[in-house]
């Protein structure tokens, strides 16, 4: 969903509270013509390489490493994913490593 520009879709696999928490970290983007946009090509967008380290956490939720590519970095970066099931649905409620820099 993010490698095509479209957030909306993405969003839709976070859990409220995660979400809630990104939209306050950096603010709440003008999506207007969102609905609108085309869809990106998917070449040069981030790739997914691994999924590993699967387990339920002891607050309930599940957690997992995930490796992704992407082409701006260098090598591949592994983040833990958190994932609370919300009616009857796994979504991302939290991510640690995640990459948040700015370059000059």
């Amino acid at each position: 969903c993010q490698n095509t520009g479209v957030p909306l879709r993405a969003w839709a696999l976070f859990s409220d509270g995660y979400l809630a928490r990104l939209l306050r970290r950096g603010g709440v983007p003008d999506l207007t013509n969102a609905q609108a946009t085309p869809e990106a090509t998917r070449q040069g967008g981030a790739t997914l390489i691994e999924i590993k380290d699967e387990r339920e956490l002891p607050d309930g939720r599940y957690g997992a490493a995930v490796t992704i590519s992407y082409p701006s970095v260098p090598l591949p970066k592994t983040f833990f994913f958190f994932f609370a099931e919300i009616d009857g649905r796994l979504l991302i409620d939290g991510i640690l490593g995640e990459i948040s820099f700015s370059v000059p």
